[in-house]
């Protein structure tokens, strides 16, 4: 491989990249790159680790190919000790360690007592006078998981007696939420046989506060809010903007459910309503669909409308695509049948596509508009500009945490590619590679790099570099793949 300079070498290892792996173990001297190592192993640089899982393993490949292990356990240890780091960066800690804990077994002993005498800090801390929960930082579930997956299974008999005593001394106290943990051990809370070893009073109280938690975090709340017609006839007044958020997303919702007729009736509402936040509540409902009355009247309402309702109705125009109107079409009521051929009609001018790409390249316009712009564009447009697509870099915060930033707009990009029926078109080979480099998200990448083998993409190098990724799935696929095409060969050869 080539010389990376450190902000490649940093991009790549941050973004869970195997190239990052491949470098280190070819280079000379890995340690003049601890620093960034360090730095990776003790942040949390995934788009969204929910979805994508912790980088634990892939870290943990980086440390060892340093060859001082030691050197990263120690650093991750004094940083959990802190205990001011996120909570997703400390769960990534923690599973760094367990992997060394297992790679490198001359420190096993020390990372085993690090992790026993953190759970007991953090079980006297949870039970001291001046506790204070603070749900950004707490990783005391992630710990208690961590010991009993990992360490000691024992512990959960340990955790149990601990927590439901001090339950039983203070049954109103809400300074513990398990119910992962607990979910987690009990497949669901099903399989409880292992509390017979727990004490049974403390047992007993444990699981009756696991069931009180988990029931009310995860049964569906009914809202009363169903329809259009019992949305539009409550009264509004002003609201908060957390009050604002849950009224475009009863919109949103309420759309799922109505019919052709209902949303048709709902769209006139919309181009008929005055004030332009309700307005802009009103049109999430059509953020998935085509507005039923025809992409002129969505461009009205952007000509007509201030900087939000720009934005989003140029989000909106993202929709109509023949085929989504097509679909519309063929499923639609009369009505609707006529409203859709209208549509449909005009696509031979390219409305929405040309209209979009007018408001992307317009520098006039605000940056917020122009990329929504775009991004609505690729959606829509019947055959992708590639070089335009390409070429088009808007001014994005590079850093994690903004409200909009590059790794947004380069998986909204993925996404918008995916959802095209010609996404796998021989023609976008070059679009699929620029957005791979691109895609910050390793749980999307492993379902793009599945797309680039399925379009016959020249993608070996590809192939080469996802056997080390960070995503485990797409290590395991990219080696699948690989040994099939070499097999492949191997016939073909003796064929011949």
């Amino acid at each position: 491989m080539k010389n990376l300079k450190n902000s490649e070498f940093k991009w790549l290892l941050a973004n869970g990249y195997g190239n990052a792996l491949r470098f280190l173990n070819c280079c000379d001297n890995p340690m003049q790159y601890a620093k960034i190592i360090a730095e990776c192993c003790t942040t949390d640089t995934c788009f969204d680790m929910q979805c994508e899982g912790h980088r634990g393993a892939y870290l943990c490949d980086a440390v060892m190919l340093t060859g001082q292990p030691e050197y990263f356990a120690e650093i991750v240890m004094e940083r959990l000790s802190r205990r001011h780091c996120d909570h997703w960066a400390s769960f990534q800690m923690l599973e760094l360690l367990v992997c060394i804990y297992y790679e490198e077994t001359d420190i096993s002993p020390k990372i085993r007592n690090f992790l026993q005498e953190m759970y007991i800090k953090e079980f006297a801390r949870r039970t001291g006078k001046n506790f204070s929960r603070v749900p950004r930082t707490d990783v005391f579930e992630d710990l208690c998981n961590v010991l009993v997956d990992d360490i000691d299974n024992s512990y959960f008999e340990r955790i149990v007696n601990d927590v439901g005593g001090y339950l039983l001394e203070h049954p109103k106290s809400d300074r513990f939420s398990l119910d992962w943990f607990f979910s987690h051990c009990t497949d669901g809370g099903k399989k409880r046989s292992r509390l017979k070893k727990a004490d049974k009073a403390c047992a007993e109280i444990f699981v009756k506060n696991f069931d009180l938690d988990y029931k009310e975090k995860h049964e569906p709340s009914r809202s009363p809010r169903h329809t259009f017609t019992e949305l539009i006839t409550e009264p509004v007044g002003e609201l908060s903007e957390r009050d604002s958020l849950w009224r475009a997303i009863y919109f949103r919702t309420a759309s799922y459910k109505a019919n052709d007729e209902e949303l048709l009736q709902f769209a006139k509402l919309t181009v008929s309503e005055k004030d332009e936040n309700e307005k802009y509540r009103m049109l999430c409902a059509f953020e998935k669909k085509p507005f039923p009355l025809g992409f002129e009247a969505v461009r009205e309402m952007y000509e007509n409308g201030g900087e939000k309702i720009k934005i989003k109705c140029a989000e909106i125009m993202g929709c109509f695509k023949f085929e989504a109107v097509r679909e519309m079409y063929e499923n639609g009521s009369e009505k609707i049948k006529v409203k859709c051929a209208e549509t449909m009609g005009r696509f031979k001018e390219k409305a929405a596509e040309d209209f979009l790409r007018s408001i992307a390249e317009n520098e006039a316009l605000s940056g917020e508009l122009r990329y929504t712009g775009f991004l609505a564009y690729v959606q829509c447009a019947k055959k992708l500009d590639v070089p335009f697509v390409m070429g088009y870099h808007p001014e994005l915060p590079d850093k994690k945490g903004m409200d909009f930033g590059r790794d947004d707009f380069f998986h909204i990009l993925w996404h918008n590619t995916e959802k095209r029926q010609d996404c796998a078109s021989r023609k976008y080979e070059q679009l699929r590679r620029y957005i791979y480099h691109n895609l910050n998200c390793s749980f999307c990448r492993e379902y793009l790099v599945q797309l680039i083998v399925r379009s016959r993409d020249n993608c070996n190098d590809i192939l080469r570099e996802c056997r080390f990724d960070c995503n485990l799935d797409l290590r395991c696929y990219a080696d699948r793949v690989l040994k099939r095409c070499k097999a492949k060969q191997g016939q073909q050869a003796n064929a011949n």
